[in-house]
């Protein structure tokens, strides 16, 4: 859902995602502010997200530029359950691309 007021967008979304036996579930929220004609908006927010038996997994910040049918999108991800003892406090970075298909 997206409430937009005095210039700002307020995005929030709930995600659930299953792949074979592992899922999870994202809950999160970002703030949008509209730029010029080519780049119609920059956003960035926080996630959290909720792993098949890990209580309180990760933590998401995002940064989003969306642009004409388009949207670059940058993800850091910090662990903060006990799998941060297998990963070694090493988070992650993810850079996505996007093509919006309209109908």
């Amino acid at each position: 859902h997206d409430i937009q007021a005095y210039s700002l967008r307020l995005k929030y979304y709930v995600a659930w995602l299953k792949q074979g036996a592992a899922q999870q579930t994202l809950i999160g929220m970002q703030v949008g502010i509209p730029l010029k004609k080519q780049l119609e908006q920059l956003s960035g927010g926080l996630a959290f997200r909720k792993s098949q038996g890990v209580f309180g997994d990760a933590v998401i910040t995002s940064l989003n530029l969306d642009f004409q049918d388009y949207t670059l999108v940058m993800n850091y991800d910090w662990n903060i359950s006990s799998l941060n003892q297998a990963n070694r406090f090493n988070h992650a970075i993810e850079f996505a691309f996007v093509y919006k298909i309209k109908n």
